[in-house]
């Protein structure tokens, strides 16, 4: 979880911002996550106390699934002994951490990335997706139902996401609660020199049209190629990038092949595992982002990282983004699959630059009062004292 590598899903997204806006508020954070081979066991970074396990006995870590670890469990046991905490930060389901968390006394509070179970929409019938279904029904679901239940909140990042977890889960209302994800405004903003990237690339006097995100099919990125060659043949001038971190090295395969038949493959870029401090000055080489998933994806952290940049949005139309986003106002809203609208809501963006441009200055304003990580941590630390009393 350092800047120097790339964050994979919204539950590396939530505790990474979280955790660095709550240290920069003077309070102490300590992480635990999964370490990778080479990595230090433990480690300040930000302001954060970082500590790493190395499991060989790991099952789940996919967005789909979730995380069984011995070595986890015995990292966890030390840290409660050795530090005196006041609240266990759970993003993903724990288990066995919750027993102990409450033979200590300490409270548990658990933000929800979005409702498990609800994400095997997004997987297909591929050998790996079906295992992961698998994992969701007999590992994470019933994990999930015993951690919300240990819980002493609940907290989700939409109001709609809100309302499907207590009705998914049986919850009562006064145990949920609304906690917006934020980002580093310090870093996402309209001041990041993009230069570098518009050189690299050779994206000056380009239409740059972006996608950060996941590669996986339920982020829709095969859309994205497949509206490419109206886009182009109406403006031929633009580029399309594609940023991600590989999540289904099949589905890679799959897009670059659909953009080689297509032979656009000058128009169409896929740039790999971007780190994250790289991601603002890819937000800004960009005239706007996409972000088209298909099945069940609530309120991904690119929205807000995109609005922080000052860029013009077009996104499927789902009921948990109205919160941020609002079709005409700060955005496009094309329905999910829809190859032919998403064309046309790119060359409306291309065709009315005043119009693009406004759209941008206003999300780019309303990232600054309302997405600022550091809101996100002030909320959270209110309602931890809420609980102590």
């Amino acid at each position: 979880m350092s800047l120097e590598e790339p964050l994979r899903c919204g539950g590396q997204y939530g505790p990474f911002f979280l955790s660095r806006a709550l240290a920069s508020l003077g309070h102490e954070v300590h992480v635990i996550c999964r370490g990778r081979k080479g990595d230090e066991k433990h480690q300040k970074l930000d302001g954060v106390d970082v500590h790493r396990y190395h499991s060989y006995s790991h099952i789940g870590g996919t967005r789909q699934s979730m995380s069984l670890s011995l070595h986890r469990l015995v990292l966890f046991i030390k840290l409660v002994e050795r530090y005196e905490f006041d609240v266990i930060n759970a993003q993903t389901p724990i288990v066995f951490e919750s027993f102990v968390a409450k033979r200590k006394h300490l409270p548990i509070v658990y933000i929800s990335q979005g409702v498990i179970g609800m994400y095997a929409k997004n997987l297909s019938m591929s050998a790996r997706d079906l295992l992961n279904k698998m994992a969701m029904r007999f590992l994470s679901i019933p994990a999930a139902k015993h951690t919300f239940r240990k819980c002493d909140k609940i907290l989700g990042v939409a109001k709609d996401d809100v309302m499907k977890i207590a009705e998914h889960f049986k919850i009562k209302q006064d145990k949920l609660a609304l906690i917006h994800n934020g980002v580093d405004l310090s870093r996402f903003n309209t001041q990041v020199d993009a230069g570098g990237i518009r050189a690299k690339y050779k994206l000056d006097g380009k239409n740059v049209i972006l996608f950060l995100g996941r590669l996986h099919p339920h982020k829709g990125v095969h859309n994205i190629i497949e509206a490419a060659p109206s886009v182009i043949r109406d403006f031929p001038n633009s580029i399309f990038l594609i940023v991600g971190v590989v999540d289904s090295p099949g589905y890679q395969k799959e897009l670059a092949k659909r953009i080689f038949n297509s032979r656009l493959d000058s128009h169409i870029r896929i740039i790999n595992d971007v780190s994250e401090r790289q991601k603002p000055e890819y937000y800004r080489a960009a005239d706007m982002s996409i972000i088209f998933s298909e099945g069940y994806d609530p309120a991904p952290n690119t929205i807000i990282e995109s609005m922080a940049c000052g860029l013009p949005i077009i996104s499927v139309d789902f009921p948990a983004r109205y919160e941020k986003i609002k079709h005409g106002i700060n955005c496009l809203m094309v329905p999910e699959g829809d190859v032919d609208g998403l064309a046309k809501a790119i060359k409306k963006l291309l065709s009315e630059k005043d119009y693009a441009r406004v759209m941008g200055e206003l999300n780019y304003k309303m990232a600054r009062y309302n997405y600022d990580a550091r809101f996100a941590a002030e909320r959270f630390v209110e309602l931890v004292k809420n609980i102590s009393k």
